[in-house]
């Protein structure tokens, strides 16, 4: 799995920025995690637990199934609740993710927007290898 991560974030009265990539693989059977910095400085761990498979967790309120792209069958899982409102798009077969959000509901009836995830390109397997690659110098996490 790889995250590319680009987050403004409001921190003391300040707009900071945060851009990062996360790689979690397998090697010879266990699993490491890797942080890498804009930079290009480079920190890993070992994980705790296998990776494992990513889909939709139980309890939506709503399911709709659909085709994009005139071939990928997708469904869409909608969660609501009084206090959150979250949707999760996946392909419907290989559990692929498309897109998602989500808003909590705070005070005053004031929705915050906690994330908004869409990908593009999507196929099944791995085009370009090399974006798993890890730097040779990336240090253990102490």
């Amino acid at each position: 799995m790889r995250a590319d991560l680009y987050e403004r974030i409001w921190f003391n009265h300040e707009i900071k920025i945060v851009q990062k990539t996360l790689i979690e693989k397998d090697v010879q059977g266990v699993t490491y995690i890797y942080d890498i910095e804009k930079d290009g400085s480079c920190t890993y761990k070992q994980g705790t637990q296998d990776i494992r498979q990513f889909c939709v967790r139980s309890g939506f309120t709503h399911r709709f199934d659909f085709t994009i792209g005139g071939a990928l069958d997708v469904s869409l899982f909608q969660y609501r609740g009084r206090d959150f409102d979250e949707d999760v798009e996946v392909a419907k077969k290989s559990c692929i993710p498309i897109a998602g959000f989500a808003f909590n509901h705070h005070e005053r009836h004031h929705w915050h927007m906690d994330f908004d995830i869409r990908f593009w390109n999507i196929q099944l397997g791995i085009k370009n290898p090399y974006v798993f690659k890890t730097p040779a110098d990336c240090k253990k996490k102490k």
